[in-house]
């Protein structure tokens, strides 16, 4: 509502219609109309918490790496968070949060873009400037608006670097390599843009180098750490070649590469590289082992019954291999085995010690040896079969011990 000398002038119905049109304008991605119908609402009521939102918004996306508007939005989120009504404060500060966060990408993803072609100081100082601006304010913003600092997603912005020197280094490598004979100028071209390319996924790591470890940070620093390692052998091949004429003909000969010290102190940074993945990749299954045996605790803690009963069963089903065991032991017939193969002996020695010629006594004895023979293997096949199915409870029994093992060890 407002006065004009003694008339009553409504402007509701403006301001709905420019907030249309506002939200409209943003849905285009008419950034800079957005932004002039949110003026427009905000001179009629400055309260109005949403066209504070969209102004915001419509202004960090009208930025350009030589015209950064970031700041400016984050100071008019901070202007909605001070007049939207509270049930909605917490939510719009995780909008914001977002948002401020999107629009960091996108000014991040179009430095990167620079780096794809002939990467140089240039760049590699722009990208410095770029993520001091990205960490000056992202801290301003979560410290005055109280959000948690982890909550920010840095690993996000790590990896639009990674992706972005992974895509450079691509187009590089290519052309450096399809070059059958690189001048020196191509060479030193090819190193210089290498260098950067490193430094520039050095930055990557220094943003998420003191995140709270979980399995996506985890994954890039590995990613980031071995795509240096390969940069760094790449160019310890790396080359020239000077033309020469000998005997009338055209020879290339190598002319440029790294120097001795240059290559020592690429493979030194390659084994400190090497060592620091090996370092993520250990703390990290340690850190995953102790989480799961936490929630192994914690889930036996409140399943205390169950426990027990898996417990007593494992413990009955020990002791009843224990008794099966000892029944296999124990069978009856082992002891028939036992005599009837002390019978065998002495009827064997009896037999050698009857001359050859003797053969009527050699041939009574032989038929009592195999008499004997014919009841051990009888016995013999009576135990097999009382141990088998024995043996089959007890395998039984063990799968069962198997299955309890694994369900009071499982991951949780």
């Amino acid at each position: 509502m407002m006065i004009e000398g003694m008339a009553v002038v409504d402007k509701s119905k403006d301001i709905e219609n420019y907030l249309e049109i506002a939200r409209n304008a943003m849905e285009a991605e008419n950034y800079r109309e957005a932004e002039e119908y949110c003026n427009r609402i905000i001179e009629i009521d400055v309260n109005n918490w949403e066209a504070w939102f969209i102004k915001g918004k419509s202004a960090g996306w009208q930025s350009t790496l030589d015209n950064s508007r970031i700041n400016e939005s984050v100071n008019v989120f901070l202007k909605m968070l001070e007049v939207c009504p509270n049930e909605k404060k917490e939510d719009l500060r995780e909008k914001c949060k977002l948002e401020l966060e999107n629009l960091l990408s996108a000014l991040l993803s179009l430095r990167m873009k620079q780096f794809k072609y002939n990467p140089n100081n240039a760049d590699y100082d722009g990208l410095k400037s770029d993520i001091n601006s990205i960490l000056k304010t992202t801290t301003d913003f979560l410290h005055r608006t109280s959000i948690i600092y982890d909550k920010f997603n840095y690993t996000r912005f790590a990896y639009i670097i990674y992706i972005g020197i992974c895509n450079a280094w691509n187009e590089i490598s290519k052309d450096y390599f399809s070059i059958v004979y690189p001048s020196d100028f191509d060479f030193r071209k090819f190193i210089d843009e290498e260098y950067f390319l490193v430094e520039a996924l050095k930055i990557g790591l220094v943003l998420i180098e003191n995140k709270e470890d979980d399995k996506e940070t985890n994954d890039l620093k590995i990613d980031i750490y071995s795509t240096m390692i390969s940069m760094e052998r790449k160019t310890m091949d790396a080359n020239s070649y000077e033309m020469n004429y000998m005997s009338g003909y055209k020879k290339y000969v190598k002319n440029l590469s790294l120097t001795k010290e240059a290559k020592k102190k690429r493979l030194q940074f390659i084994g400190e590289w090497t060592e620091k993945i090996q370092e993520i990749k250990t703390v990290w299954e340690k850190k995953v082992a102790e989480a799961a045996e936490q929630r192994k605790i914690a889930y036996w803690k409140n399943h205390t019954e169950e426990k027990e009963q898996l417990e007593n069963e494992k413990e009955s089903l020990v002791k009843n291999i224990e008794i099966l065991n000892k029944q296999i032991e124990n069978i009856p017939e082992k002891k028939e085995i036992i005599r009837l193969n002390e019978n065998l002996n002495v009827l064997k020695l009896e037999k050698k010690s009857i001359s050859l010629f003797k053969r009527e006594e050699r041939k009574e004895i032989q038929e009592k040896i195999n008499t004997v023979n014919k009841e051990i293997l009888e016995i013999t096949k009576k135990i097999k079969n009382v141990s088998s199915e024995i043996e089959q409870k007890i395998d039984s029994m063990k799968i069962r011990i198997d299955e309890i093992n694994m369900e009071l060890t499982r991951e949780r």
